[in-house]
């Protein structure tokens, strides 16, 4: 058992290795390249402090076991960077990691109190703290990922949302809650072959999914998406009709009555609007709608596709003086964000400045 253990290990750290060799040639400067070494150095991290014939002390196993402890986090950051579309580190993403770092520090504390017999009601309220910690970040990202799904607009990344949720959720979950329980003892004997298996299978199917799929998956930065509103491939209709996987998707009429629902009908102006419900007013099918907006004009999620439309109507209510004494939560409401917060974050993303500091500028300039 032993030995096959160690075959696995061995596997699993070879291929982890590669992995991160994958994700570093996409750019340590774009969040996906980051966030992905960073995983791949992590999954290495578990495989090696948690090995059978790994003393629990030096430098080896302190290294691999801090890089280990970042799992979470790190599970949490490349949810984002795969399906948040994000195309630089903002200040979520460096809050969180700030946040969690002094975490990892008192638990390492905490080893060291439990490997030299000093234990305390301290060094287990840090270690408890800790691991449903990992368990909220796992389950947090499982969530999140299927709230999402139906609004991906990118087939092969609605796929790798029920993998990520089905196959790398899982274990994850599995791992944690098994650190809760054994009080932090690696899963042994068969357990731990088991474990050592399942995370080599993760590591193959997150390279095949890097090497056999679309560039498109994977956002590189802000400049590789389209303007929004603008279909693709201008200078080619025929192309703006094709789907992400080059066959023909929808017309060129069916593209017109989209642009019609939204620009006329103004659509976007419902909160509740769904992709199903705009499919059902277009009489058509939900994945040629979501092949069409993906493919023919650029967008990646049906949610940022309607937010668009939307700031650009809350855009022009802040310009006009005429309603310089509309409060901007109405024109926020009225023009189909369902809170003030959504509106603000998504605001803010596209400016990089308040709704209030935006009126202004634009009735000084008026």
């Amino acid at each position: 058992m032993d030995i096959i253990d160690a075959m696995l290990r061995g596997g699993g750290i070879a291929t982890a290795i590669t992995l991160g060799f994958l994700f570093t040639r996409r750019g340590l400067g774009s969040p996906i390249g980051l966030f992905g070494t960073l995983q791949a150095l992590t999954i290495a991290g578990f495989l090696i402090c948690t090995a059978p014939w790994m003393m629990h002390e030096g430098p080896a196993w302190w290294v691999s076991a801090t890089v280990c402890h970042y799992i979470p986090l790190v599970f949490w950051l490349f949810s984002r960077a795969v399906f948040g579309d994000l195309a630089k580190v903002g200040k979520i993403e460096v809050i969180g990691t700030l946040a969690y770092t002094p975490l990892v520090i008192a638990y390492i504390w905490a080893q060291m109190q439990g490997n030299a017999g000093n234990h305390s009601q301290t060094t287990e309220a840090v270690n408890d703290l800790f691991r449903l910690t990992g368990l909220g970040f796992g389950l947090y990202v499982m969530f999140d990922v299927i709230r999402e799904y139906r609004n991906d607009l990118i087939e092969r990344r609605r796929k790798i949302r029920l993998y990520m949720v089905g196959a790398v959720g899982t274990l994850f979950t599995v791992l944690v809650v098994n650190n809760i329980i054994s009080d932090g003892q690696a899963p042994q004997g068969q357990a731990g072959v088991i474990v050592s298996a399942a995370i080599l299978i993760l590591c193959i199917g997150l390279i095949l999914m890097i090497t056999r799929l679309r560039r498109d998956l994977f956002p590189a930065s802000i400049q590789d998406s389209n303007t929004f509103g603008q279909p693709a491939n201008d200078d080619d209709p025929e192309k703006a009709t094709m789907g992400a996987s080059g066959a023909p998707a929808i017309s060129q009429d069916d593209l017109a009555a989209v642009m019609r629902e939204m620009e006329e009908a103004k659509a976007y102006r419902d909160e509740k609007l769904t992709i199903a419900a705009l499919a059902e007013r277009l009489g058509t099918q939900e994945y040629l709608l979501r092949r069409l907006i993906n493919g023919a004009l650029g967008q990646r999620n049906f949610t940022s596709f309607l937010n668009g439309y939307r700031l650009d109507e809350v855009e022009k209510g802040l310009s006009d003086p005429a309603q310089a004494k509309t409060p901007i939560l109405t024109l926020a409401l009225d023009a189909g964000f369902n809170s003030i917060g959504p509106f603000n974050r998504a605001f803010k993303e596209r400016h990089g400045m308040t709704p209030k500091e935006y009126r202004q500028q634009a009735l000084d300039a008026s």
